[in-house]
């Protein structure tokens, strides 16, 4: 007999990626996607290959991330790992990765993210006038940049569509 109750979403994704994407298939799943603003400006010039336990006894606390580091970046990575360690775990919120390994070896283009660039939409200047002008009143910097940014987004779909832009 089928359960008709409701289910957390998370233990759903577990059972269906669960097994593709390894034990800790949420954490990878999640670096992944947010590397570039994980990783910040290494993020050019190394990426996520694969997270591990640690091997062995006395081993240190949280997992090995292995990064693919572009040959000759290898050495200045390494001089950025613990605060590459620190950014990864900031993230998370909690002490995940414990230690990185590199390897060095050239990016090759099938391996490189295979997502579509985002078409920069033209904000509306006349809503933006206006929404800036709202904003001027926030008092807090990052509460205003962050309305900024807003404002930005919902100017440029109003531009869109009023454009007669059709979002594909």
């Amino acid at each position: 007999m089928r359960s008709e109750t409701m289910k957390p979403l998370g233990r759903l994704f577990d059972s269906v990626a669960g097994k593709a994407l390894g034990k800790h298939g949420r954490e990878w799943a999640l670096l992944l996607a947010h590397w570039p603003e994980v990783a910040g400006e290494a993020a050019a010039f190394c990426r996520p290959l694969k997270l591990e336990r640690p091997r062995g006894k006395g081993t240190a606390s949280g997992l090995v991330l292995k990064l693919q580091a572009q040959p000759g970046r290898a050495l200045e990575l390494q001089h950025m790992h613990r605060q590459l360690i620190d950014r990864i775990n900031a993230f998370f919120g909690h002490a995940l990765i414990g230690r990185i390994v590199f390897v060095q070896a050239p990016f090759s283009p099938s391996r490189q993210s295979s997502r579509p660039q985002a078409r920069t939409l033209q904000p509306d200047p006349d809503l933006m006038r206006a929404l800036q002008g709202r904003i001027r009143t926030v008092r807090d910097p990052a509460l205003a940049e962050s309305l900024r940014r807003l404002a930005e987004g919902i100017a440029a779909k109003e531009g869109q569509r009023r454009s007669g832009e059709k979002r594909s």
